[in-house]
C-alpha cells in the first residue's frame, strides 16, 4: 500500500510539473508574446516583463518535459539514463526520483541513502529530519506530542547474516549451500532496482542484492544502509539456477569446470566452455588449456563478450578457447619454454620499468590508493591490531551462520558483526579501546621468555572485525570524550554551570551539544552557539589535550539511538530524561538496549556507570566489563536502584550541589555514577517516582514501554525506524543483536582472564631455525639450567646471579629464562648451520648491496631497485603483498594468500606481478620475486606458490638469526646480541594502513617481536650495567620503550640505569613511568623489583 502512496505522490508532481505549469501560465499570461512586438520590450511595461518571465518560465517547463522523457523509457527498462547536457545535474536528480517513484514505487539507490530500509513490498521508509533542533523551541523530552507515524520498513534484525566478500573475477558459490551468486560492477546512475531488473529479470527482487552485500566492505565504503551505491564497487548478485538444475555446496573451493580431455589422451578440447560458479580465467585456463599462465589468450579470444575488466566473467557466459592444448601448439614441446614474452597475470616483460633504487613506507605506499588500497594509515597503538582492517574471510570454507552464544567456530557470525559495526561509530571504537586496554595489560604482565595469550582460534574473526570497525572511528570516540570533559573543564574555571544535555549529534565535520534548556553564559573557547544558545558545536579537527582524562565525564549514560538520513549519530543522555520508555516490536527494542548496554560497558566517558540487568535480559554482555554491567533479580535490582536515587537527593541536600555540579567539581566521583536499571516491562509506580520528574537523575529506569500511557521516548515502528517525539527526527537505530553481542563478550572475557604463554617455537625455513622459538631465542631442549654462582661462559650472562641483582632491574627467574648455559656443541652446530648469516648482516647496511631488504622491526617499509612507486597501481597492497610473502616460512599458494589477505585471487595475481615489478631482478636477470610455477616450493610440492628469493633481506630473520647465535656463543655473544638490536627502528609492524594487515592476528608475529626486542634489550642492560657500560645500556633500554612502550621492564631497566649514573632520580622514573602511568596495581615482578632496590620505600 505504501509503495502505490509514494507513486501517487510522485505522479502529482510530475502532473504538476508538466500539465499544472502550462496550464497557469496560459490562464495567468496567455499569449506572452507583446501586443506592441520587440518595440514594446523598449517600454519596460508591465505586460512587457511579464511576458518575459512567462517566456523563462516556458523555456523551463520544456526542459523539464524533455527531461522527464528523457528518464522514463530507461526507467521503465529498469536501466539508468545516460546525462542529459540541457539540465542541471541537480534538475535531472530531481527528475530521476520523481520517474523512478511513480514507475518503481520509490525503490532506487536513494532508498540507501535515505539511511532506512525498504519495506517487504519495495516502499522505502519516510525520511527523517535532519535539521539539528533547538530544544528551547520544542516540547520538553516527556512531554512531547506524538507526531503523524513514520512510514513502516523493514527491520534490520529480520535480515540474514551478510556473507563475507567475493572477489572480483569469479561467480561464487560460497554465499549460500543452495543459492550460487556472481558479482557485477556499479556503473554511474546504476540502481538496486536497475540491476535486479537486468541481472535477475525483476526490479522487485532488488532486496535480494542488498541482503546479500550488507555489511560488505568495498574498499572505500561499506555496504550498509546508510550509504548509496558508488560507481566501482562489486556487488554480489544471486544466480537463478537453469530449470532441472542442482546447486552442490561445498565446504572447501566453490566447484570449478571440469576439464576435458586433452589432445595427449587423443580427444581434442572442447572449442567453447560455459562459465560455472566459482570460475575464473586463470582456472579455465588451467583446466582447459593446460597452462594457467595462457588467461591472457582466453581474454583476448573473448574480450568483446567479457570487456575490459578480466577479473569478471559471469555465469552462463560461452568462452571461446584460446586454441589447442600447450602440447598440441607446439609439436610436444614445454610451450613455456617458447614463450619467453608471454603475457602472465603476475608479469610481462612489456610492463618491466627502469629499475632505480626505491624505498617505500607503510604510510608512502598508502599515498597511493587503488582498489584494495587505503590513502590512510593506522593510528600508532599497543596492539598495531588496530590498524588491520583489510576488507577479509575468515576461513577459506566459506561462509558460515552466526552460531549461538557461547558456540564455538571459527567465524561466530563475524560478518553480520561487521555489518553492526559499520555505522555504530561509538560502539566499534570503544570496543577496541577496551580491547587494547587490555592488550596493555597482559603486555604488562608478561614473564620473560614468554608470550602474551593468543586470541582463542574461533574468536580471530571477531577481533578481526572489532579492529576493522575500530580503527576507524577509535579518534572519533575519543573526540567525544575528550570534547565533553573540555566542557565541564572550561565551565568550572569559568566558575559556571554545567549545561543540562539532552542530546548530541555527531556530524562529519563538527560535534553537536543540545542542551534541555538554554546555557547560562556564552560557550567555551572553540566552541560556537546559536542564537538562542541552546546548542553548541564544535569542529572535529580541534585539537584537544590528553590531560582532559583528569576531569571527570560529565555526561557519562550517554548513549547512541542511531543515524539520520545525513548519517548523523544521534545520542540521547539517558540521565537528562530518568525514565526511558521504548516502544515497539519486543525483538527490535531488546536490540536497541543491548546495544546501549554495550556502548555503557566500553565507552570511556561511561566509566563509574553501573547497569543492572533484570529478568534474563542481555545476560550474554556481562563479560563486556564485569565491573560495569551486573544480573540481579527484579526485587533485589528494584530496592538498589530505590537506594541509589535516595543517596543521590541526601548527597544534593548535604552538599548543595547536583550531579552536574560534583563531577564538573571533581566531587565523590565515586558516588556520582549513574545506575542504569534494565526492566522488561512497565516499571513499578515506586521507580518511575524515583528516577523521573526530575532535572537529572542518577537512577535511570529503561523499559519496554508496552502500556502507551505517555508518549514513549523513542517509538520504534513496525518498519524498524526510531522516532524521537521530543527532538521530532526519525533515525535508524543503532541495534545488537544477541549473537552479536556475545561473540563480543567471548572475546573481551578470554582477554580479561589470561596469562601468557610459553613461546612458539620457530617456523622459518632455514637449517638453524630448528633450534628456534619463534622469537629467536634458543628452544629449552638445547639449553641448560644457568649456574647461578656464574663462573661459566657458556651463558650471555656469565658473571653470578648476584652481581645482576644489585646492578640492574631483575629478576632471578629473568635470568634463568634470558640466560641459560648453552652447550658448546650447540655454538658449533648453529654457527656451522648458518655462515652467510655476517654477510647478510653487512650487505643490510651496504648501499651497494643491491639486495631487497624488508623492514618490519618498526614502520613497515620496503627497500628496492625496480619500478618507481608511481608505476605500481596500488602501491599500499602491494607493499603488503611483499611483507606477507616476507612473514611466509614455506610459500603460500595464491589461493592461502587470498584466504589470508582477504582478496580475490585475481587480486593475488595482479599484486604478484606489481611486487615481482617493485622488487626488480637480480644480477643473473631473473625476478626476486619468481613466478609462482618456478619457485623451490613450487618443484618441491609440484603446486603453484609465491615466494621471495631467499637472498631478500628481512630484518626480522635477520634480528631472529642473530639472536640466537649470540645467545649460543655465551659470554661472546653480546656483539651479535647489539647489531640486533640496531636493527629495530620501532614498534614492529608499525604504521600500517587500516584495511591491511588482518593476517597478523592469525599469527601475532608482531607480538612475538615486540616481546622479543624487550627481552633482549633487558639482557643487554644487565651486561652492560654490571661492565659499568651506561651508556650502551642505556641505548638498549630506550630501543626497547619504543618498540614496546606498554612493558614495565624497560622502564624499570630505566631507573636501574640512572641509579648507576648517580642521577638521583630513580624513584622519580619509578613513580612517573612506571607506577603513576597506568591506572592499576603493580604487577608482582614490578612489586619485587621495587622491594629489591628500595625504591619508593618511603
Amino acid at each position: 500500500m505504501v509503495k502505490w502512496v509514494h507513486a501517487a505522490g510522485a505522479l502529482l508532481v510530475l502532473a504538476a510539473l508538466l500539465v499544472g505549469v502550462p496550464l497557469v501560465l496560459v490562464l495567468w499570461v496567455g499569449n506572452p508574446y507583446p501586443p506592441g512586438g520587440f518595440a514594446a520590450l523598449g517600454l519596460v511595461s508591465d505586460a512587457a516583463v511579464l511576458g518575459v518571465l512567462a517566456v523563462l518560465a516556458w523555456l523551463f517547463w520544456a526542459q523539464l518535459a524533455v527531461c522527464v522523457l528523457w528518464e522514463l523509457l530507461p526507467a521503465l527498462r529498469g536501466v539508468p539514463a545516460a546525462r542529459l547536457p540541457i539540465v542541471t545535474g541537480g534538475q535531472q536528480r530531481l527528475i530521476r526520483a520523481l520517474v523512478h517513484s511513480a514507475v518503481a514505487a520509490g525503490v532506487t539507490g536513494a532508498t540507501l541513502a535515505s539511511g532506512g530500509l525498504p519495506t517487504a513490498d519495495g516502499s522505502p521508509p519516510a525520511a527523517g529530519t535532519t535539521a539539528i533542533p533547538s530544544a528551547a523551541h520544542g516540547p520538553s523530552l516527556l512531554l512531547a506530542a506524538h507526531p503523524t507515524e513514520p512510514s513502516p520498513a523493514s527491520s534490520a534484525t529480520d535480515r540474514e547474516p551478510a556473507t563475507p566478500p567475493a572477489g572480483p573475477g569469479t561467480a561464487d558459490a560460497s554465499a549460500s549451500p543452495s543459492r550460487q551468486v556472481t558479482t557485477v560492477i556499479v556503473t554511474a546512475g546504476d540502481t538496486l532496482w536497475g540491476l535486479a531488473e537486468r541481472h535477475l529479470g525483476a526490479g522487485e527482487r532488488w532486496r535480494e542484492i542488498a541482503d546479500l552485500n550488507l555489511g560488505r566492505d568495498m574498499g572505500d565504503g561499506v555496504f550498509s544502509t546508510a550509504e548509496t551505491l558508488q560507481a566501482g564497487w562489486s556487488l554480489r548478485v544471486p544466480v537463478d539456477e537453469p530449470p532441472g538444475h542442482t546447486a552442490v555446496a561445498s565446504s572447501t573451493d566453490p566447484p570449478a569446470v571440469q576439464p576435458t580431455p586433452t589432445a595427449a589422451e587423443g580427444t581434442p578440447p572442447a572449442e567453447r566452455v560455459e562459465v560455472r560458479p566459482g570460475d575464473s580465467l586463470w582456472r579455465l585456463a588451467e583446466d582447459h588449456l593446460e597452462d594457467p599462465n595462457r588467461w591472457v589468450e582466453l581474454y583476448q579470444a573473448n574480450r568483446t563478450l567479457i570487456g575490459d575488466d578480466p577479473d569478471v566473467i559471469i555465469p552462463g557466459q560461452e568462452l571461446r578457447l584460446a586454441g589447442p592444448t600447450a602440447e598440441a601448439a607446439t609439436g610436444g614441446r614445454d610451450s613455456r619454454a617458447s614463450r619467453s614474452d608471454e603475457r602472465t597475470p603476475e608479469s610481462t616483460d612489456a610492463e618491466k620499468a627502469p629499475q632505480g633504487h626505491q624505498h617505500i613506507t607503510g604510510s608512502d605506499a598508502d599515498s597511493s590508493p587503488g582498489r584494495d588500497g587505503d590513502p590512510r594509515t593506522a593510528p600508532s597503538a599497543v596492539s598495531d591490531d588496530a590498524s588491520r582492517s583489510e576488507s577479509f574471510s575468515d576461513t577459506a570454507d566459506g561462509p558460515h551462520t552466526a552460531p549461538a552464544a557461547g558456540e564455538g567456530g571459527d567465524d561466530r557470525g563475524v560478518t553480520a558483526l561487521r555489518a553492526v559495526l559499520a555505522s555504530a561509530v561509538c560502539l566499534s571504537g570503544g570496543a577496541l579501546a577496551m580491547l587494547l586496554l587490555s592488550r596493555r595489560r597482559q603486555f604488562r604482565e608478561r614473564r620473560s621468555g614468554r608470550a602474551i595469550a593468543a586470541t582463542p582460534p574461533g574468536l580471530v574473526g571477531v577481533e578481526r572485525a572489532i579492529v576493522e570497525a575500530g580503527a576507524e572511528t577509535m579518534e572519533t570516540t575519543e573526540f567525544i570524550d575528550r570534547a565533553l570533559r573540555h566542557l565541564a573543564a572550561s565551565q568550572r574555571i569559568a566558575g559556571r554551570e554545567l549545561p543540562n544535555l539532552g542530546a548530541a549529534v555527531l556530524g562529519a565535520d563538527e560535534l553537536s551539544v543540545l542542551f534541555v534548556a538554554p546555557a547560562d553564559g556564552g560557550p567555551p573557547e572553540g566552541w560556537d552557539a546559536t542564537d538562542d544558545n541552546a546548542t553548541w558545536s564544535l569542529p572535529r579537527q580541534t585539537i584537544l589535550e590528553p590531560e582532559l582524562r583528569t576531569q571527570p565525564a560529565p555526561y557519562p549514560a550517554l548513549v547512541s539511538v542511531g543515524f539520520d538520513e545525513d548519517e548523523r549519530t544521534w545520542l540521547l543522555d539517558l540521565e537528562a530524561i530518568g525514565v526511558i520508555g521504548v516502544a515497539g516490536p519486543g525483538a527490535v527494542v531488546e536490540d536497541m538496549v543491548r546495544f546501549w548496554v554495550a556502548e555503557l560497558a566500553l565507552n570511556a566517558w561511561a566509566e563509574g556507570t553501573e547497569v543492572l540487568l533484570t529478568d534474563g535480559f542481555a545476560t550474554e554482555t556481562t563479560g563486556l566489563n564485569p565491573t560495569r554491567l551486573r544480573i540481579l533479580d527484579g526485587d533485589p535490582a528494584r530496592r538498589l536502584g530505590l537506594r541509589v536515587a535516595r543517596d543521590a537527593d541526601e548527597a544534593a541536600d548535604n552538599l548543595e550541589k547536583g550531579l552536574l555540579e560534583l563531577r564538573r567539581d571533581a566531587q565523590i566521583v565515586d558516588s556520582t555514577g549513574p545506575v542504569v536499571l534494565i526492566v522488561r516491562g512497565q516499571p513499578g509506580a515506586d521507580l518511575v517516582d524515583a528516577a523521573g520528574g526530575r532535572d537529572r537523575s542518577r537512577l535511570i529506569v529503561v523499559h519496554h514501554d508496552t502500556a502507551r500511557d505517555l508518549p514513549p521516548v523513542i517509538d520504534l515502528t513496525d518498519g524498524g525506524l526510531a522516532y524521537l517525539p521530543a527532538w521530532g527526527v526519525t533515525l535508524q537505530p543503532s541495534t545488537l543483536p544477541a549473537g552479536e553481542a556475545a561473540a563480543m563478550a567471548d572475546l573481551m572475557a578470554s582477554l580479561q582472564g589470561a596469562t601468557d604463554q610459553p613461546m612458539p617455537p620457530a617456523t622459518q625455513d632455514s637449517p638453524a631455525a630448528q633450534f628456534m622459538t619463534i622469537d629467536g631465542a634458543l628452544r629449552p631442549e638445547f639449553t641448560q639450567p644457568r649456574s647461578a654462582t656464574g663462573g661459566s661462559d657458556e651463558s650471555v650472562l656469565p658473571e653470578p646471579d648476584e652481581e645482576y641483582l644489585s646492578a640492574a632491574a631483575t629478576t632471578a627467574e629473568d635470568l634463568e629464562a634470558l640466560a641459560p648455559d648453552v652447550p658448546p656443541s650447540v655454538r658449533v652446530e648453529i654457527e656451522a648451520l648458518d655462515p652467510g648469516l655476517d654477510a647478510d648482516v653487512a650487505a643490510w647496511t651496504d648501499p651497494d648491496a643491491r639486495r631487497p631488504r624488508v623492514q618490519v622491526l618498526g614502520p613497515v617499509a620496503v627497500e628496492a631497485w625496480g619500478a618507481r612507486p608511481e608505476e605500481i597501481a596500488n602501491l599500499g597492497g602491494t607493499t603488503e603483498f611483499i611483507v606477507f610473502l616476507a612473514c611466509q616460512d614455506h610459500g603460500v599458494t595464491p589461493e592461502r594468500a587470498a584466504v589470508a589477505l582477504g582478496w580475490s585471487e585475481a587480486t593475488v595475481h595482479n599484486r604478484a606481478r606489481d611486487a615481482r615489478r617493485l622488487l626488480g631482478d637480480r644480477p643473473d636477470g631473473e625476478p626476486w620475486l619468481p613466478d609462482a610455477s618456478k619457485t623451490e616450493a613450487a618443484r618441491q610440492r609440484g603446486v603453484a606458490t609465491y615466494e621471495l628469493h631467499p637472498q631478500i633481506l628481512v630484518a626480522a630473520d635477520l634480528f631472529r638469526r642473530l639472536r640466537a647465535r649470540g645467545q649460543a656463543r655465551g659470554a661472546d655473544g653480546l656483539p651479535d646480541m647489539i647489531v640486533a638490536l640496531s636493527l629495530v627502528s620501532g614498534r614492529p609492524f608499525d604504521q600500517l594502513r587500516k584495511r591491511g594487515y588482518g593476517w597478523l592476528a592469525e599469527t601475532p608475529l608482531d607480538h612475538y617481536l615486540s616481546h622479543a626486542v624487550v627481552d633482549l634489550a633487558h639482557l643487554i642492560v644487565n651486561r652492560t650495567l654490571a661492565d659499568g657500560d651506561t651508556v650502551t645500556a642505556r641505548w638498549a633500554c630506550q630501543v626497547a620503550i619504543t618498540a614496546a612502550p606498554d612493558e614495565d621492564k624497560p622502564r624499570l631497566d630505566l631507573a636501574a640505569i640512572e641509579e648507576a649514573d648517580g642521577a638521583g632520580t630513580a624513584n622519580e622514573t619509578v613513580a612517573d613511568q612506571v607506577i603513576d602511568r597506568v591506572d592499576a596495581d603493580p604487577t608482582p615482578r614490578t612489586e619485587q623489583i621495587l622491594e629489591q632496590r628500595r625504591w619508593l620505600a618511603s
